[in-house]
């Protein structure tokens, strides 16, 4: 496929829906052994849970926060990650216990908790890193654990999981997050308008001209171009691994090669994998055993090939011309 029909693909309206054909990929690294996913996912969720605990612990003993902990983005963003983690978590251990059926892809058709998860995916991909610039360039105010925490190590976790997971990303999905951010300057809004006060300052909505001058870029801009990137990496990485960490593994051998067990003793097979080459897909009436290793998924497939009598296979080296 090439380049114009890569993008001609990605643009497809059927990729504007929560559907992939390949659902595993949502509950399996990118490099490494498939199992790992789950521990990967879980080391993640007991840290987001230890620190959400602390932090909404903090939020209630402090005198001047007043209960009013989810008026910032910052807490929604954080919010959204630590349900992303959790709900992964939750469906990785299911689906490689009670699902090995979809892990070995087995199934085309994808659960609707991965669906739920693809779009906490990508909300707090984008949040993340729409959360850490806006911070350290326009407040920035402290540098402590819970600054560090929630602005910093946060853009650092989605980081991780969008380079090293087989998770899928979507160019058509920059809407998910696009939607969050629309809602939340909604509530800004009618946050202040109701009385509650100023959220920050540079979001001052007695000052419309401002306000808006300040999200436009922000909802127009940042957060399709953060999706954007996150493709790219996604590309990048995907790109990589079908480079230097997969291919066909074949152990093509006709079947009636192998040993049977009455044969003698010293009759051993060679396992060793081997090149296929066009004379050995002309042999008469034989069987192959394809094993393929597509990345994370490993496939078999047994193959029967036989010459036609009408077309047969050409592998005559051509002639010079006299």
């Amino acid at each position: 496929m090439g380049f114009k029909e890569k993008i001609k693909s990605e643009f497809s309206v059927s990729n504007i829906m929560m559907t992939h054909p390949e659902p595993h990929l949502f509950v399996t690294l990118q490099f490494g052994p498939v199992h790992l996913y789950p521990i990967w996912s879980l080391v993640w969720s007991l840290y987001h849970l230890a620190w959400i605990i602390v932090d909404i612990y903090i939020a209630a003993t402090d005198e001047h926060d007043e209960g009013r902990y989810f008026k910032f983005l910052t807490n929604w963003g954080y919010l959204c990650l630590v349900s992303y983690q959790w709900l992964d978590t939750v469906a990785a251990m299911y689906v490689h216990l009670r699902r090995r059926d979809l892990i070995k892809g087995g199934h085309d058709a994808m659960p609707w908790y991965l669906k739920v998860i693809w779009v906490l995916y990508n909300t707090s991909n984008t949040l993340a890193v729409i959360i850490t610039l806006m911070y350290w360039l326009l407040i920035g105010s402290s540098v402590n654990a819970e600054s560090i925490s929630k602005h910093a190590l946060n853009f650092i976790c989605v980081l991780f999981n969008i380079c090293f997971t087989a998770t899928p990303i979507r160019l058509w999905h920059f809407y998910q997050p696009f939607i969050v951010a629309f809602i939340y300057v909604i509530f800004s809004v009618i946050y202040q308008k109701a009385g509650g006060g100023l959220i920050y300052e540079m979001l001052d909505w007695d000052k419309p001209g401002s306000a808006i001058a300040m999200t436009l870029p922000v909802l127009l801009i940042a957060v399709p171009l953060s999706h954007l990137c996150f493709f790219g990496i996604y590309k990048a990485r995907t790109s990589f691994a079908k480079q230097f960490c997969t291919g066909i593994m074949s152990t093509v051998k006709p079947v009636e090669e192998e040993c049977s067990k009455d044969e003698d003793k010293e009759c051993v097979k060679d396992e060793s994998p081997r090149i296929v080459t066009v004379d050995d897909l002309t042999k008469d009436n034989e069987t192959f055993n394809l094993h393929f290793t597509p990345g994370t998924t490993q496939r078999s497939i047994n193959v029967s090939i036989a010459p036609s009598p009408v077309l047969g296979f050409v592998n005559n080296p051509t002639e010079p011309d006299p």
